[in-house]
């Protein structure tokens, strides 16, 4: 995630469930509850994203049939 935001100058974001402190420790643990809710996030989070494209890709195509 950090090679791929700096090789490509975009903005990455991360998010999970559990403390990321732990991370990578023997003590990383998650709770289930907090898993599902993640899903749920993941979920709506990539329905606004494509939403946001599509309505970009609708405005950009808009705006190329009305300069020809």
């Amino acid at each position: 995630m950090n090679i791929l935001g700096k090789a490509m100058v975009l903005p990455i974001v991360t998010y999970g469930p559990g403390d990321s402190h732990l991370d990578h420790t023997l003590d990383e643990h998650i709770v289930i509850s907090e898993y599902l809710d993640s899903i749920q996030i993941f979920k709506e989070t990539i329905l606004k994203l494509a939403e946001l494209h599509n309505n970009r890709t609708e405005k950009s195509a808009n705006g190329s049939q009305q300069l020809a």
